[in-house]
């Protein structure tokens, strides 16, 4: 089976769309941990994937200051269906997740689609990219599919 069809059925990776990523390794570091993460893309299965990680590390570590929370969307505890704490999307996290890191994560059966997110909340996100001040005008033409 050639990977568009593997692709084609297991997983449509689209616009909005929550994934878990388990044993997601980390490409700065040799962290791996399980990871959601929520896509940009503009069409289906486009690659590379544009992709946030958001965290639920909020007391004591690094967005626990204000002027740490530049570029972010808060999702507060039962907001979302996907997350169960107070979750931050840092636009300053955005990836770029090619096509062999996705299919190794398919192939391998790390990577699960959770879900549309909640339209509120990706609306959120749109509107934060679009006053983003730590993403350039190409980065957001991309992530807003104004290109």
């Amino acid at each position: 089976m050639n990977f568009e069809d593997l692709i084609g059925a297991q997983v449509h990776i689209t616009r909005g769309s929550v994934y878990l990523w388990y044993e997601y390794p980390f490409v700065d570091s040799d962290d791996v941990r399980d990871k959601y993460w929520i896509t940009l893309n503009c069409k289906i299965n486009d690659f590379p994937i544009n992709a946030i990680l958001p965290t639920s590390q909020w007391n004591n570590h690094h967005y626990s200051r204000e002027e740490n929370l530049i570029d972010t969307v808060i999702i507060e505890r039962g907001e979302s269906n996907f997350f169960n704490k107070k979750t931050v999307i840092d636009l300053k996290n955005i990836l770029i997740e090619d096509e062999i890191r996705i299919r190794d994560g398919i192939e391998n059966n790390f990577l699960q689609y959770q879900g549309e997110l909640e339209s509120d909340i990706f609306l959120r996100i749109e509107s934060a990219i679009q006053s983003a001040i730590t993403i350039s005008t190409i980065d957001k033409n991309e992530y807003l599919c104004l290109d």
